[in-house]
């Protein structure tokens, strides 16, 4: 039979969306608290609360329809513009209004896909005119463009949508009005779709035609799509499990070290990918000109960057530029003193009460042998430690020498005029608000910089945050995704921040200086093999694990608007479970990494040489001793790690309690500040 006019659904008939029909307004939810958040009412600063007053918006302009004897119809640009007026501090324009509605748009033309089955379907109800019907909040205009998007005009090139007319099928009088529009009787009319009442039962009633279309699979397939959106807890359940078995399968692809790393890598990655959409959010809310992470864990942080947001998008909005900035605080430091005296070496000072000699020359760029005379008339050497330089009359002796200040002086002005080049070199201009990237704890690269570049605002976004020890320079804010001591966050954490850069770390070497090459500057890197071969043989595969997990998780995280804010628990226990349950082969790599050590010690510290049974004994009673279980104590510090030493169980009894009384003093002098 020939029928004159065809209808059809929209919704899961031609189209189908990957999430529930309520996370789209929650993504535009999430897109207006990031687009609009400096300008967002007291009661309205997180998505969910923006969600819910849409939603109470509609419910209103339904009644007020039904009071006007429509049926009760709202449209998508009404809904915004009152919903923007409502969460706003200031009225918005018109412009912003359509501009949040083509992001809404341009999220469900990412979130739906043309149903695979209905064209056989239609092959079976022939008409002379087909149309598409819909009871939706988008006009035709919108919804046209969205079936066109996906191919779906040349099977429906024109329709019509209830909120334009303020009719819907579920009273009917839709249908009516398509019978009296085209001059056709029910009976001459076929109409396609899946909700019981709106497309069959209440047409049929009317004389139409109507074919319930449900198909089993993909209508099972919708339930479980949308059951996630339902409950965070389901969909953090969902994304754990599926991560479980990503890890499973790299088992049978990878060697057993490599396979172990990769798994812990995906066990662990909500706590990468919170700090991932934080740094994104955050972006967009202060809106840097440039984002930059900073090498070494950066890079790290820089690749999870670009598989979370490939599109350079979050939420609909464009994120700043970002690139990778090769910086440390040995190529830094130097470069940020306003001047060469004992105020301004404080800075290291405060951080590193004790240093040795050898470590002021190396963090100043001295070539120590030209002040050996100086230094022996001093009574200092090399490789002595020296306890509070800051009040070491030797050193304040050393700073008052006008040939040592003279060549720290040339040597600071070369180091800033290389830092400036490279920074210019790098995208950085004069007046630009500059995002940092980090993995933490107090932001002393980011405060050199800032010192370097007076005239250029900067934020920096870090995993964690310790108090800082420094004044701030007036042109920096930092912001912590995870604890923020500053806030009074549980000390456990900073108590195993060491494993967290192990994980985080890169082959590619530390930077310690600019050389210019032709019109280039090129970052100099140290690369340490004893370093890159724990990188190579653990933290590598540990890092694709993320990846690999990030990637496959990024589809739902995007679909369901999820935030930073909501990632923080999951990601917190990551952290507690690394640092209080290390896995084995975490531990070997720990304990096979040297440790950096520019500006305290010096040089690389093998965590693996603990403190013997005879010298924790010995420490008792000399303080040489003592004074070496205390720097082991300090440059490790991680308890928990104290289980994948190589030493007697009565040797490891005894740091454990050494460790224990350590920490235990930190958190009494801490309470005291």
């Amino acid at each position: 039979m020939m029928y004159k006019l065809r209808t059809i659904d929209v919704w899961d008939t031609l189209l189908r969306r990957k999430c529930h029909p309520e996370a789209v307004k929650f993504a535009t939810a999430l897109r207006i608290f990031l687009r609009f958040h400096a300008d967002l009412s007291a009661n309205f600063i997180t998505p969910a609360t923006i969600y819910d007053r849409r939603n109470a918006i509609e419910a209103q302009l339904a009644r007020r329809a039904e009071e006007a004897s429509h049926d009760g119809e709202y449209r998508l640009m009404d809904v915004l513009r009152v919903l923007l007026c409502d969460v706003l501090k200031t009225p918005p324009k018109e412009e912003d209004v359509l501009d949040v509605a083509e992001g809404e748009l341009s999220f469900e033309m990412a979130m739906t896909f043309p149903d695979p089955d209905i064209q056989a379907v239609l092959e079976e109800y022939p008409a002379e005119k087909t149309l598409y019907l819909s009871d939706f909040y988008m006009g035709s205009e919108m919804l046209g463009r969205l079936l066109a998007y996906h191919g779906l005009d040349k099977i429906v090139p024109e329709g019509l949508v209830s909120c334009d007319l303020m009719l819907n099928k579920r009273s009917g009088r839709l249908f009516s009005h398509v019978h009296k529009l085209y001059g056709v009787t029910p009976q001459q009319h076929v109409h396609i779709g899946d909700n019981l009442d709106a497309d069959v039962e209440t047409p049929r009633r009317l004389g139409v035609t109507a074919i319930s279309y449900v198909p089993e699979e993909a209508h099972t397939a919708r339930g479980m799509r949308e059951s996630l959106f339902v409950s965070r807890d389901a969909l953090f359940s969902h994304l754990h499990l599926s991560s479980q078995r990503l890890g499973e399968q790299a088992v049978a692809s990878f060697e057993k070290h490599e396979a172990a790393a990769f798994q812990i890598g995906v066990q662990a990655a909500p706590l990468f990918i919170g700090f991932a959409l934080f740094i994104a959010e955050q972006a967009l809310i202060d809106a840097p000109d440039r984002l930059f992470f900073f090498t070494r864990e950066g890079e790290f942080f820089y690749r999870l960057h670009n598989t979370l947001f490939a599109d350079g998008k979050h939420a609909g909005c464009n994120l700043p530029p970002s690139s990778i900035l090769a910086v440390s605080r040995q190529a830094t430091f130097a470069a940020s003193l306003e001047a060469v005296d004992i105020e301004e070496l404080g800075r290291v000072w405060s951080l590193n009460s004790q240093q040795k000699l050898s470590t002021l020359f190396a963090i100043l760029d001295i070539d120590a042998a030209t002040f050996v005379p100086l230094l022996e008339r001093l009574r200092l050497t090399l490789d002595e430690l020296i306890i509070t330089p800051q009040e070491d009359q030797r050193i304040l002796a050393l700073f008052e020498d006008e040939g040592f200040l003279a060549k720290a002086r040339s040597k600071a002005l070369s180091k800033r005029q290389g830092l400036t080049a490279y920074l210019h070199q790098s995208g950085v201009k004069a007046g630009n608000k500059l995002g940092f990237v980090d993995i933490g704890w107090r932001g002393t690269i980011q405060d050199n910089i800032a010192r370097v570049l007076p005239a250029n605002d900067t934020v920096g976004y870090y995993l964690a945050l310790r108090r800082f020890l420094n004044e701030q320079p007036p042109n920096v804010s930092k912001l912590a995704f995870g604890p923020d001591e500053r806030r009074g966050a549980d000390m456990d954490f900073f108590e195993t921040f060491e494993p967290l850069e192990l994980l985080c770390n890169s082959a590619n070497g530390s930077v310690s200086a600019y050389q210019k090459q032709c019109d280039r500057v090129i970052p100099v890197r140290e690369i340490n093999e004893q370093e890159n071969m724990v990188i190579e043989s653990f933290t590598r595969h540990f890092q694709d694990g993320v990846i690999a997990a990030a990637s496959m998780q990024r589809p739902l995280l995007t679909s369901h608007s999820v935030c930073s804010a909501e990632m923080l628990k999951p990601a917190l226990k990551v952290w507690g479970e690394l640092a209080s349950r290390p896995p084995n082969q975490l531990l070997e790599a720990y304990y096979n990494a040297p440790q950096h050590d520019l500006f305290g010690f010096g040089g690389f510290f093998d965590r693996g040489k603990a403190p013997s049974l005879s010298m924790l004994f010995m420490a008792l009673f000399s303080r040489r001793q003592r004074q070496l279980v205390i720097q082991y104590v300090k440059r490790t510090q991680w308890s928990s790690a104290l289980n994948g030493l190589k030493v007697s169980l009565l040797n490891r009894w005894a740091l454990i309690a050494v460790f224990w009384l350590a920490h235990r003093y930190k958190r009494l002098r801490a309470r005291g500040r």
